[in-house]
């Protein structure tokens, strides 16, 4: 599956005319959760050459490809640059997958560099408490299924992250786990969901300490985030570093045609 993954991507570059800078495994398979069926999650960010950005008309900033298990998924380069400056937790998690398909040299690292300076808690904060409830209430109101049950519990754990380090969440739900010093009958049962979210099976489980857990936490954090201040004060700076970063990409990718 890597070759063909490399492949589709190499065949995007050709049929858009954009060169890829760096391609991923999101999801399941980064976190090492996926099962025999899980798809192939394909996250790349790219740009075009220099004469596609000078234009008034507002064009298109992603490519997307579906086919049977492999669902593959772009942004362009200046579309990944503002949701960056809005610490967004998609971007974050792909900087930090340990399935890399393509990069160009230091891409990643630099622009994990620019996340971490740009990373402001209080939204981040509230992205992943946003996600936690949405998966709480499907996972509650109809849909009995531990992967919506694991994804709210990663989030969770990743608000209890961010208010506690002011810093953006690691992608691996085992050191989340530690950083929430859970006790021993909790620990058992986050453990089991983890192992029947590896699994595939959709039978729902009784975890009562986990399902009180997640309630409690899911009505403090609402007030935690309320006090939470806004840590960025040099958005400014942010912006210059960015647009530094993109002009630098451009003129890379310009000299390689």
């Amino acid at each position: 599956m890597n070759d063909m993954i490399i492949s589709k991507l190499k065949e995007i570059e050709r049929n858009h005319t954009v060169k890829i800078l760096y391609a991923i495994e999101a999801g399941s398979r980064s976190q090492g959760v996926s099962t025999p069926d899980s798809d192939f999650d394909v996250r790349f960010i790219y740009m075009h050459e220099k004469d596609w950005y000078l234009s008034l008309d507002q064009k298109k900033d992603t490519i997307e490809l579906q086919e049977d298990k492999l669902d593959i998924n772009g942004w362009e380069l200046a579309k990944a640059l503002r949701l960056l400056r809005k610490s967004n937790i998609s971007l974050s998690e792909w900087l930090q997958s340990k399935i890399v398909y393509q990069e160009v040299p230091n891409f990643a690292q630099e622009l994990l560099q620019l996340y971490k300076s740009a990373f402001n808690a209080k939204t981040a904060f509230y992205h992943h408490l946003q996600l936690a409830k949405k998966n709480w209430l499907a996972y509650e109101r109809k849909q009995k299924n531990p992967k919506i049950y694991y994804y709210s519990l990663k989030s969770i754990l990743a608000c209890n992250w961010i208010y506690q380090w002011k810093q953006m969440p690691p992608n691996d739900i085992l050191q989340l786990v530690e950083n929430a010093d859970i006790p021993a009958e909790l620990l058992m049962e986050v453990n089991l969901l983890i192992k029947q979210k590896k699994s595939g099976t959709n039978q729902d489980l009784e975890l009562n300490n986990l399902r009180e857990f997640m309630d409690d936490e899911l009505v403090q954090l609402q007030s935690v985030g309320h006090g939470m201040s806004i840590s960025i004060s040099n958005e400014r700076e942010i912006t210059l570093s960015l647009d530094s970063f993109f002009r630098k990409m451009l003129n890379l990718y310009d000299c390689q045609q």
